[in-house]
């Protein structure tokens, strides 16, 4: 057997979206479904998720969160809401939580590595 090198240069991006108050745009988007007369079932058909997701966004208990920022400019536009463009921002940021950076191999666990600590070389056996 040859002795074999496996690279693993792991670094990871985390997406996020700016904070705001979503108090007011989950007010918004209650008043904006009632003015229309939808269901959220019918909601959730229109925007191309599931009605679990689009519940959570008429909710103003802290289980209420704002669309996606993929489903937001289907909200928007079957509302017909101006502004709230920050809703529909985001940006990345390097992943710091050391476990995302841990790497398998056929021979075991190799060690956490992090957006810090990458690239490794780690050694193992080749055919």
């Amino acid at each position: 057997m040859k002795a074999g090198l496996i690279e693993i240069n792991l670094q990871f991006t985390n997406r996020l979206r700016p904070e705001f108050d979503a108090r007011p745009l989950i007010e918004t988007l209650r008043k904006a479904r009632a003015t229309k007369g939808l269901t959220i079932r019918q909601i959730a058909e229109l925007c191309g998720v599931t009605q679990t997701e689009a519940e959570h966004w008429f909710r103003l208990d802290r289980f209420g969160s704002p669309p996606s920022t993929e489903a937001w400019p289907k909200v928007k536009a079957l509302f017909g809401i101006e502004g709230w463009d920050i809703v529909g921002e985001s940006y990345e940021t390097p992943n710091t939580y050391d476990m995302s950076g841990r790497g398998y191999y056929e021979g075991g666990l190799a060690p956490t590595i992090t957006v810090r600590t990458a690239a490794w070389v780690v050694r193992g056996v080749g055919e």
